[in-house]
Parts: structure tokens; sequence; C-alpha cells
């Protein structure tokens, strides 16, 4: 009975670990910017991403919304959510424009902050979840 019993604790182990989600990707989710830097120095307001948030889907592609659209400002209000693509490179991930089809940023995790920079590396935005 105590092998039994034994076996049947090992299997529920072994079976938990095997179901675990191991295909989500920790880049996936809702990011809202909390620091940006431009050359290399902190920029003082966040401007109109303050007012938004960045998506990452599991189908690799990424857009963007509104945490609130009635306190956006009017200027903010046009901010266009385009379609981008993700997708893995290493210990990184690369951000591609989706109709280009080119690299336009590159993406990585500082601690839990995601930090996503342009190529030229100019401008640099900090995430945490949302």
């Amino acid at each position: 009975m105590k092998n039994t019993f034994f076996l049947f604790v090992v299997f529920l182990i072994l079976f938990n670990s095997c179901s675990s989600d191991d295909t989500k990707d920790r880049i996936i989710g809702n990011w809202q910017v909390i620091e940006i830097y431009s050359n290399g120095e902190k920029a003082e307001q966040l401007g109109c991403s303050e007012y938004t948030y960045l998506i990452i889907n599991y189908d690799f592609t990424t857009t963007g919304d509104f945490k609130n659209y009635e306190t956006t400002p009017e200027i903010c209000n046009s901010t266009g959510f385009e379609l981008n693509k993700w997708r893995k490179a290493g210990n990184q991930y690369e951000l591609i424009d989706g109709v280009e089809d080119v690299v336009e940023y590159t993406a990585f995790f500082q601690g839990e902050n995601l930090v996503i920079e342009n190529l030229s590396k100019t401008i640099k935005w900090f995430y945490i979840p949302y």
C-alpha cells in the first residue's frame, strides 16, 4: 500500500511539472511606461506614453490602448496603435514593423522591467506590468 501511495505521489509530481505552461514567454502581457531616456538623459515627462499601455500578444503581435480614453488629453488621442510583430532573438527580443518587416526596436529585461530601445539606442523606454 505504501508503494502504491508513493508511486501515485511521484506520478502527480511528474504530471504537474510536465503540464505547466512553458510556452508563455515573460514578455507577453500588458506594459506601462514608467521612465523614458533620450540620449542617456531621463525625460522629465512621459508625454502621451503616460496615458497608454503596450500590449504584447501570444500571436507575436504588439499593439496598444489608452488607459482611460476620457481622461487622455486630446493631443494624445491621435496616437496611433500600429500592429507590429515581435520575435525572440537570443536573450532579447526584436520588435518588427508589421508592414515593412524591418526590426525597429530591441527589447530585454532589466530585473522585472521590460526595456525597449530603438536601434540607434538614443531612446529607451522602461515598462512595468500593467
